[in-house]
């Protein structure tokens, strides 16, 4: 049970220092494939020395990272909005990251759900004035609702 509670704080710690299971992903394939491997059969058989083992991998996955990259070192843009903390980032991956080192009640968004959101129907309008103005700023957005049933189907 000890070594079970071990490996389990050892994943926290790498899941905090690089992002939720990211460092899987910033090892070496040959590194991450090992550790699936051993992890996959500590899990069926709960092996203490397996589990021991899993600590030492995570130690030389986290030496190995650390050789070319900080825990910090991923590019992510920050807005604190009226009500929120907001982060974008590039993908994904990304979005694992900064996901660790964000402030309780912050909204991720990756570019491509940015741009989701930004060809919404309802933005239409927005996207033609920027497109026509490039250098305008978008300062307030209102939705008229007055066209529908306040109980329709959510579009999304």
């Amino acid at each position: 049970m000890e070594a079970e509670k071990n490996l389990l704080a050892a994943e926290s710690r790498m899941n905090k220092k690089w992002g939720h299971h990211a460092w899987r992903r910033l090892c070496s394939p040959g590194m991450a494939e090992k550790y699936a491997s051993l992890r996959k059969q500590w899990f069926q058989t709960k092996d203490v020395r397996l589990a021991d083992n899993l600590v030492k991998g995570l130690a030389m996955i986290d030496a190995e990272i650390s050789e070319s990259h900080k825990p910090d070192d991923f590019y992510y843009l920050h807005h604190k909005g009226e009500e929120r903390d907001y982060y974008f980032v590039a993908d994904e991956f990304d979005q694992q990251r900064v996901t660790a080192k964000m402030k309780k009640d912050s909204v991720v968004f990756t570019l491509a759900e940015v741009a989701e959101v930004m060809e919404a129907k309802s933005l239409a309008d927005i996207r033609n004035l920027k497109a026509a103005f490039p250098t305008s700023t978008v300062q307030n957005v209102t939705f008229n609702h007055d066209n529908g049933d306040i109980n329709d189907a959510i579009p999304f």
